[in-house]
């Protein structure tokens, strides 16, 4: 049961596929509910809209900058906090490595 009309709306075209007004890519058969869903998607898959982000470092290019951040890190060693094993001089970039490394060197078996 919901309070407003405009919920159960919602919850048709969202649950039930009732009433959405499909948008249509240009480029190939996907379709979306919204007009931001279509962006997304020209970007991901058309690579149509995208604010490319550039490693100063290389030539590698990414459509977030996030990806940048990553890539400098694991490419280039920029911005890495490095986590130091408590029991050697090892250390890692990531503590999921360093866990990996304390259980296969450390770890009694």
């Amino acid at each position: 049961m919901a309070k407003k009309n405009s919920s159960i709306t919602a919850h048709e075209a969202n649950t039930h596929k009732i009433g959405v007004k499909w948008k249509q890519c240009a480029h190939c058969d996907f379709k979306a509910k919204t007009n931001s869903d279509i962006t997304v998607h020209k970007a991901h898959k058309h690579n149509l809209g995208v604010k490319w982000y550039e490693c100063t470092h290389c030539d590698y290019k990414a459509k977030t900058n996030r990806c940048i951040t990553v890539h400098k890190a694991d490419k280039h060693d920029v911005g890495v906090q490095w986590k130091q094993c408590p029991h050697c001089h090892h250390k890692a970039k990531q503590s999921s490595n360093l866990s990996c490394h304390i259980k296969s060197m450390h770890t009694s078996k």
